[in-house]
């Protein structure tokens, strides 16, 4: 699974909160198949920027893929969306 966010809404220094609850379905997401879980992911990481007053889509869960540039681009475009 890769984890994408899009760097012009939030940088790896930004802080966020996240909840106890949400750090439990972030672990037992691990435990699904990755075609169930890429979903799963999905929603925990939505419902974590939501309750940051940030834009649905910033985080993105991605099944792996063997393109080597995933995740490079400046605004990856989210799943689903």
């Amino acid at each position: 699974m890769e984890f994408i966010y899009n760097r012009d809404k939030i940088r790896t220094t930004d802080d966020i909160t996240i909840s106890v609850a949400d750090l439990r379905d972030l672990i037992q997401a691990c435990t699904l198949q990755e075609s169930d879980a890429e979903g799963e992911y999905q929603i925990i990481l939505d419902s974590i920027a939501h309750k940051n007053h940030l834009d649905s889509g910033v985080f993105v869960a991605q099944a792996e893929s063997t393109d080597n540039t995933l995740g490079q681009a400046p605004n990856p475009i989210p799943v689903g969306k």
